[in-house]
């Protein structure tokens, strides 16, 4: 489904696992701002040590803490660059994840507390700041309501196409058909084009070059983040979880 801008990416826990290390080519220099990840520790300690709970503005990171830096300024037509972290601590050395055109389904693992959670905030707020929700979309899928909760709120972010912190394996398991739906779409335009198109970046360079039918429009590229995938084999019905396991292998 990578030709078709869909991508899949797993959190799972495990007691025991084995580090698969991947070569990442490093981004461009990130927008940073010392002052704001100071205001954004204290906000967050105030919160766990005293129970304070407070907002910090969007409008105020980028007037305030950015100085009016422009967001949404992502191009994703070749790929999505994920911000990932920065190199042993660097903050002049950040590190990205390109999911492009090659299979970049993949399974995040680690036992409690190794950081599968912070990963998925990182790469998930990369995507908020860097793209608009014309260039990527996200579902994400939470079974234990936990990252899924922290964009859930009043201010929901415009790129959440399906946004699920449930334990009904029934719904889960639509979501997977509205995926295979999706991608049997994106198949049949390729298709009718008779153009030789079979990936989503070549679909998408053409539209932007004004040289498809008036008819065709842009293809939003789509990740899926499928927090807690463990806990889906523990909660819901054998029949379920296979038939959303077989689902998967369709993608």
């Amino acid at each position: 489904s990578h030709e078709y801008g869909i991508y899949l990416i797993f959190a799972n826990e495990l007691t025991a696992f084995k580090t698969i290390a991947s070569k990442y080519e490093p981004a461009g220099k990130e927008l940073y701002s010392e002052e704001l990840g100071q205001k954004v520790m204290a906000t967050l300690l105030d919160a766990k040590i005293n129970g304070v709970s407070k907002i910090i503005k969007y409008d105020d990171v980028y007037t305030k803490y950015m100085n009016g830096a422009v967001d949404w300024t992502g191009d994703a037509t070749n790929g999505i660059d994920l911000l990932v972290g920065n190199l042993d601590g660097d903050t002049t050395k950040p590190y990205n994840i390109t999911l492009g055109d090659d299979d970049p389904h993949c399974l995040v693992a680690g036992a409690s507390g190794a950081g599968k959670s912070v990963f998925l905030d990182d790469m998930i707020c990369s995507v908020l700041h860097k793209y608009s929700p014309e260039e990527v979309q996200i579902i994400l899928l939470d079974f234990k309501v936990v990252t899924a909760a922290h964009y859930s709120g009043q201010y929901q972010a415009p790129h959440f196409y399906i946004l699920s912190g449930t334990k009904d394996g029934a719904y889960a398991l639509s979501i997977f058909e509205e995926l295979l739906r999706m991608q049997s779409e994106r198949q049949k335009i390729f298709k009718s084009l008779n153009m030789g198109i079979d990936k989503i970046s070549d679909y998408n360079k053409l539209y932007k070059k004004g040289s498809l039918p008036a008819n065709y429009e842009y293809m939003t590229r789509v990740l899926i983040v499928f927090d807690e995938y463990q806990a889906m084999y523990k909660g819901v019905p054998q029949k379920i979880s296979d038939q959303i396991t077989v689902r998967i292998s369709q993608l």
